[in-house]
């Protein structure tokens, strides 16, 4: 299968980049066949479980992030569960595409300032959460929380192009993720 030609497909039809389901720590070309659907959690304190002991690197808002800052994807996690946004430094449209996928689930997944062409998906019994934002410069985004959720794999997306790891700004010091897609893992 061509994938630029399906991502690009995708978009215009205004799908979600789906690329890639199942992701390891590092980059990694698209699978081209479909990833299986998350197992369910086998710990059996899962009920209990809620956001908590994600590693340092992910915590707090990223460092001068307002709208209009360096074009990208801002990702932070702190007291209030998840974060996602996008922003980019002119008014001209940019669409960023994203998908985050867990064994575990996401709950309490909120939209914050999106626009009519905007979607926002909660997929897959709480697995997966696609996005596709039509991005003016200001601020789209959500939030969200984790539930039994030992990793969230990341795939995100510019325009029809995967977002180059230099745009993906992660806690208050902007950490860039080794690769796209790329996973976060609980630290316990």
């Amino acid at each position: 299968m061509n994938w630029k030609r399906f991502i690009i497909g995708s978009a215009l039809t205004g799908g979600v980049l789906a690329a890639t389901a199942g992701v390891s720590a590092a980059a990694t070309a698209p699978s081209p066949t479909p990833s299986p659907a998350p197992a369910a959690s086998t710990n059996p304190k899962c009920d209990d479980e809620r956001d908590g002991a994600w590693p340092l690197w992910v915590q707090g808002k990223p460092d001068s992030f307002e709208a209009g800052a360096t074009g990208g994807v801002y990702m932070w996690h702190d007291g209030d569960g998840w974060h996602v946004r996008v922003t980019h430094a002119t008014d001209d449209k940019t669409t960023f595409t994203g998908r985050l996928q867990t064994v575990g689930t996401f709950v309490g997944v909120t939209a914050i300032a999106l626009e009519q062409n905007d979607t926002l998906q909660v997929g897959s019994g709480g697995h997966v959460v696609t996005f596709k934002f039509e991005n003016y410069g200001h601020i789209d985004g959500f939030d969200f929380h984790t539930s039994c959720a030992p990793s969230i794999a990341v795939t995100l997306a510019r325009g029809a192009h995967r977002l180059p790891t230099d745009r993906i700004f992660i806690g208050d010091h902007k950490a860039h993720p080794a690769g796209n897609p790329f996973r976060i893992r609980r630290t316990r």
